[in-house]
């Protein structure tokens, strides 16, 4: 396929889902829309997930394969964006599964009011009948249709600033759909080797994007499964985490002098350094806090 002709390269970071890893990449192959690439980037897997990524590469022509040693996801997905030659860039995790129209909507919506990117919602769904993971899926829902957001053009800033208190912010990339100029121009790229590394994406992207829409559908399906990041346990890598997205955040915050831009930093450094708390209390309660 011809560079000018690809409309959308799906991002698909992959680590260790080999159960899931099918489901997901057939769902990137049915799109309605079919002038995709999809990028699968193996990063490090040792369960055999490497060797369906393989296949699908040299099954369909679509696919393009990347392989590296395990940095996260952030790595996998800025390395994905490296090697991306569509005019959007989507990205999709490796367990969950998308609506076979998502890209062929979210295209029409961006290229009708030159946007920078475009939000979506998303349905939670357990990978067992455990009760931890239906209380987690409880948690973890993706749907802002009812908290009035105004179906027109936005300017990041000011949705941010609107909405954020309502819970109309969603630090998740695999629910925003994203101009690749855009991306390049602001060099929007995630921090590697952590965890929560939306976080901070998610604040930038808001921060830079002069047009921004909503296109109120759940098109994505999050799997709620054990062993993913959003149930593992917390450990050293947690904080870590947290400690660098406060230094990310902190570091733009001090470079800011507009208003508008300082008080939506504020939230989200407010919300990491409380996540923070959180941990070094479970650390100090459990007699851990040497770790740290």
């Amino acid at each position: 396929m011809e560079y000018t002709k690809i409309k959308t390269s799906v991002i698909i970071p992959v680590y260790n889902t080999k159960e899931y890893l099918h489901i997901c990449v057939k769902s990137a192959l049915a799109q309605t829309q079919k002038e995709i690439e999809i990028i699968l980037v193996d990063d490090g897997s040792t369960d055999g997930s490497r060797e369906i990524v393989h296949d699908y590469e040299e099954r369909y022509p679509a696919v393009k394969a990347i392989y590296q040693k395990n940095q996260k996801q952030g790595a996998a997905r800025n390395a994905g964006m490296k090697a991306a030659c569509g005019k959007y860039v989507y990205f999709l995790d490796s367990d969950d599964y998308i609506d076979k129209d998502l890209l062929e909507e979210c295209y029409h919506t961006a290229e009708e009011n030159r946007l920078d990117f475009v939000m979506f919602d998303a349905e939670s769904f357990i990978d067992k009948e455990e009760k931890s993971l239906k209380q987690i899926a409880l948690e973890k829902t993706y749907d802002r249709k009812n908290i009035g957001i105004k179906e027109e053009i936005h300017d990041g800033i000011g949705f941010w600033n609107q909405y954020y208190q309502d819970g109309g912010i969603y630090f998740s990339s695999c629910l925003v759909y994203v101009n690749a100029d855009f991306l390049r121009r602001n060099t929007l790229f995630f921090e590697p080797g952590i965890y929560y590394e939306d976080n901070d994406w998610i604040l930038r992207m808001y921060l830079y994007a002069q047009r921004i829409s909503y296109i109120p559908r759940q098109l994505y399906h999050r799997r709620i499964r054990e062993g993913s990041t959003v149930t593992l346990s917390w450990n050293n890598d947690h904080v870590k985490s947290s400690v660098v997205g406060c230094q990310r955040v902190l570091q733009l915050l001090v470079n800011e002098r507009e208003e508008r831009r300082q008080n939506m930093i504020r939230s989200l450094m407010l919300e990491i350094f409380s996540r923070l708390e959180r941990f070094l209390e479970s650390y100090l309660k459990d007699g851990r806090i040497k770790d740290i």
